[in-house]
C-alpha cells in the first residue's frame, strides 16, 4: 500500500476563510486609503484658498474701478462747472462793455427793437436819452488814456446809480452813452437827464476835477422805428453841443 499522508484540514468553512482574507486585505490597504483622503482634503483647502484669493483680487479690481469712476465723475462735474462759468463769461463779454460793465451797443439795439415792438402794440410811451462827456479828448491828451478810462468807469457808475429799475443804460461808443426809458414821456426823460448832468457836474473826478455832460432826449412817435428814434436822439445831442454843451435838448 501506498503510505497515507497525515494532513490536517481546516475546520473553518470556506466562506469564513474568504471574509478573513478580505479583512486582511482591507487592513493592509488602510494606510493608503488615509493617504488618499488626506490628499483630497489638501486639494480642497488649496482650491478654497485659491478661490478666496481670486475673490479678493476681483473685489480689489472692482473697488479700483469704482474709485476711478468716481474720480471721472468728479472731473466731469468740474468740467461742467468750468464750462458753465465760461459760458456765463462769454455771454457777459458778448452783451456787456468790457471797460464799464454796462450793456454794449449790440445789446442795446436788441432791447430797443423789442421796446419799439412793444410800444407799437401797447401804445405806452418810450423815450431815449443820449449823453456825451464834454471835451473828453482833452482828458486823454492831458492825463492819458488810463485816466480817461477811469473817468468812463466813474461816469458809468453814476449813470447806473441814478437809473431806475427798468431803465436800460448802455455804452454807445467812446464817451457816448445811451438810455432806453420804457413807459416814460419826453418830459419825464428830460428831468432824468437834467439830474444826470447835475450829478456829473457836482462829482469830483480823481486827478481830473469836475466835468460836464451834454444830453439829447426824444420820444417815440407813431411812424417811428428803432432807427428813426436813434437818428432823432443823436440830433438832439448834437443840438446840445451846438448850443454850448452842458445842457439837455429835446427833439420831438
Amino acid at each position: 500500500r501506498w503510505p497515507v499522508a497525515n494532513t490536517t484540514r481546516s475546520v473553518w468553512p470556506r466562506s469564513v476563510r474568504k471574509l478573513s482574507a478580505a479583512a486582511a486585505a482591507a487592513q493592509a490597504f488602510q494606510p493608503f486609503g488615509l493617504l488618499l483622503a488626506g490628499g483630497a482634503s489638501t486639494i480642497a483647502i488649496r482650491r478654497r484658498d485659491q478661490a478666496s484669493h481670486a475673490l479678493q483680487l476681483a473685489h480689489t479690481e472692482l473697488q479700483g474701478a469704482h474709485d476711478q469712476l468716481d474720480q471721472q465723475r468728479q472731473q466731469l462735474e468740474q468740467s461742467e462747472a468750468s464750462l458753465s462759468k465760461a459760458l456765463v463769461q462769454a455771454e457777459q463779454t458778448a452783451s456787456h462793455d468790457e471797460l464799464t460793465g454796462l450793456w454794449n451797443r449790440r445789446s442795446f439795439n436788441q432791447r430797443l427793437a423789442q421796446a419799439v415792438a412793444r410800444t407799437k402794440r401797447t401804445g405806452q410811451p418810450l423815450s431815449l436819452i443820449m449823453l456825451d462827456l464834454d471835451h473828453f479828448k482833452r482828458i486823454n491828451d492831458t492825463f492819458g488814456h488810463q485816466a480817461g478810462d477811469a473817468v468812463l468807469q466813474t461816469f458809468s457808475a453814476l449813470l447806473s446809480d441814478r437809473s431806475r429799475a427798468n431803465d436800460f443804460g448802455a455804452r454807445w461808443g467812446g464817451e457816448e452813452f445811451i438810455m432806453l426809458l420804457e413807459d416814460t414821456t419826453a418830459s419825464q426823460a428830460e428831468v432824468l437827464a437834467q439830474h444826470l448832468c447835475m450829478a456829473v457836474a457836482e462829482h469830483d473826478f480823481a486827478r481830473i476835477g469836475t466835468l460836464t455832460v451834454s444830453a439829447g432826449v426824444t420820444q417815440y412817435k407813431d411812424d417811428d422805428d428803432d432807427q428813426s428814434l436813434l437818428v432823432r436822439v443823436d440830433n438832439a445831442l448834437y443840438l446840445s453841443k451846438l448850443n454850448g454843451r452842458n445842457r439837455v435838448s429835446v427833439v420831438a
